[in-house]
């Protein structure tokens, strides 16, 4: 069983957790362990304190307690260094939110941000969610939002192996087996909390053997360079031609070209441009593992609408007409993978049926989950123009169109810009 412990301030892009995973204790007996017993102390001056969600000042006697005891702990348990690093970083009139193994749905956790705002003397939460509301109207009217969080271990489909049919091929026991663990999300990209339950031992190999790897192949770049983040692990991007890292001792950017004939420059005045030769990738693989991703944790009642979607996850069938999907990047990158799922809740010409919500390392991705029944046309390639306008949203967007299943040739560019001479 694992049970996390989740820290954030009122900025929703500053947090770090802390899984402490066991496989004899369940997570009653884990919420009982001399360190979650201390930690709560610490929150809430009571060590039997419930598992939930709460806030609390961050003054300098508050950290003069807490931080020495984490730092003798971090000896057995490494992690609690970045959360030390993480407290020592916030200023004293700020509140610390820390979640024992609790999740709180989308509306729960801005109700919560806004009450901490609040209390370090913003405007009144009620005033900030109804601003929220005020401000999602349009996208509330039309989707219900379905929130999933990576803080706490989730399984989707039967937990009892007889019961399980597996939601890709169809296959059962005994002729089927459901022995390995299958993570809905790709293990490799930090998910350690998301487990398909009813995803055969075959269609786990198989996905994750091809169009997981393309997917792989896709993020590899964010990947490496995630590892300038304290928590994420080090992972060297490497092509014939270049290699993209890390250093571990030094936290510096490690890039360097391994055949030089597949490396263009382009120079001004103004900047240097590198472009080099990233090889081949499947663009219509990577839909569908990221479309994979979200069948895998749909719930039993709307799995039947979406026989065409696994038909075409599984390379049996071709939809013609994909959607662009959408992609924004991040200055820094999310500890876990996450995903949020947007239901329209009535029938409708204008809007698909699901349209999913990634986050996985410096990126996010919006994308329209195709072949669904719900959804009675194949929709144009720009109609995520109209479901960003509901959203309120002023990201900025690029456009990935993934509609040819043949691969293709991708480029990888790095801009360098001068600085003025009369700038340090």
């Amino acid at each position: 069983m694992v049970y996390v412990v989740h820290f954030f301030t009122s900025d929703e892009t500053e947090n770090v957790e802390i899984a402490l995973e066991s496989l004899t204790l369940n997570v009653s007996q884990l919420s009982d362990i001399k360190l979650i017993r201390a930690l709560k102390l610490f929150v809430g001056n009571d060590e039997h304190l419930p598992d939930s969600t709460y806030a609390l000042p961050v003054i300098p006697q508050w950290k003069e307690n807490v931080l020495p005891f984490m730092k003798k702990w971090a000896l057995h348990i490494p992690k609690l260094n970045e959360i030390i690093s993480f407290i020592s970083k916030i200023e004293e009139g700020k509140y610390l939110g820390v979640s024992f193994n609790d999740s709180l749905n989308m509306f729960e956790k801005k109700k919560f941000l806004f009450e901490m705002k609040e209390r370090e003397g913003g405007l009144p939460a009620k005033q900030q969610y109804e601003d929220f509301l005020r401000n999602n109207e349009k996208l509330f009217h039309i989707y219900q939002p379905y929130a999933l969080s990576y803080k706490y271990r989730t399984r989707f489909g039967p937990n009892e192996r007889g019961l399980r049919v597996c939601r890709y091929c169809g296959g059962k026991m005994p002729g089927t087996t459901f022995k390995n663990v299958s993570h809905t999300i790709s293990n490799s990209l930090g998910n350690i909390n998301f487990i398909t339950n009813d995803e055969c031992d075959n269609c786990n190999a198989h996905f994750g053997a091809g169009i997981e790897q393309e997917f792989l192949k896709y993020v590899s770049v964010y990947r490496s360079l995630a590892a300038k983040f304290e928590g994420h692990p080090y992972y060297t991007t490497k092509t014939e031609a270049f290699r993209l890292g890390v250093d571990e001792e030094t936290n510096q950017i490690s890039f360097s070209i391994l055949d030089e004939k597949k490396l263009k420059i382009v120079s001004s005045e103004n900047y240097v441009k590198y472009i080099v030769d990233g090889g081949y990738i499947n663009y219509h693989n990577v839909y569908r593992a990221l479309v994979k991703y979200v069948i895998g944790m749909l719930s039993d009642d709307q799995l039947p609408f979406f026989k065409k979607t696994i038909s075409w996850v599984n390379g049996e069938n071709n939809i013609t007409q994909l959607p662009i999907v959408k992609q924004t990047i991040y200055n820094e990158p999310e500890p876990r993978p996450f995903m949020n799922m947007f239901f329209r809740k009535r029938p409708s010409d204008q809007y698909p049926y699901l349209v999913a919500d990634f986050h996985v390392n410096h990126l996010e991705f919006i994308y329209v989950i195709p072949g669904c029944q719900q959804d009675k046309k194949e929709f144009q390639e720009n109609i995520l123009d109209d479901f960003l306008k509901l959203r309120n949203d002023h990201n900025q967007w690029y456009d990935l169109h993934m509609n040819c299943p043949q691969p293709m040739h991708m480029n990888l560019k790095a801009t360098y810009y001068f600085r003025p001479k009369n700038e340090n």
